[in-house]
């Protein structure tokens, strides 16, 4: 969480000293691209505890 923080805080100084929204889509990009494998790994470790539990 405190990495897409500081990447958009990034982003808007970076547009503020520029005029241009360039660095928002960068840091957008940038959490799609962390968020979802993230996103993936929990729901394959959420079904390996289902099946564990389910089988005992």
């Amino acid at each position: 969480m405190l990495g897409a923080v500081d990447a958009i805080r990034a982003a808007q100084i970076e547009s503020a000293r520029t005029f241009n929204f360039t660095p928002y889509a960068v840091a957008a990009l940038l959490f799609v691209l962390l968020a979802v494998p993230t996103g993936r790994i929990a729901d394959a470790v959420a079904a390996r505890s289902d099946r564990r539990q389910g089988a005992t």
